[in-house]
């Protein structure tokens, strides 16, 4: 069974204080699927989806590492562990 996975990268605030974003999405079940997506104003605005082809309906956990670089190009990483099909990524404090 595939599991779909919403990402909702609105909250980010690229634009704003950062430039863009590079998200990399991991899974490590009973199958392996990465994906990489360089997100900007433009493709933040909108749900992503992210479908995980998996053989066990119960194994649903990922990792993701964020990668956002601010105006003046400084980077800034975040990143950890999820389980559910909603993600949603929100710019880090500093």
């Amino acid at each position: 069974p595939v599991f779909k996975v919403l990402i909702n990268a609105t909250q980010l605030k690229l634009g704003e204080e950062f430039s863009n974003a590079i998200l990399t999405l991991n899974y490590n079940g009973d199958t392996t699927d990465t994906r990489e997506i360089f997100l900007d104003k433009t493709t933040a605005s909108h749900m992503l989806t992210w479908y995980i082809p998996r053989a066990d309906n119960s194994q649903s956990t990922y990792s993701y590492l964020l990668k956002l670089t601010e105006q003046d190009g400084t980077a800034v990483e975040t990143s950890g562990t999820h389980q559910g099909s909603m993600l949603v990524l929100q710019a880090p404090v500093h």
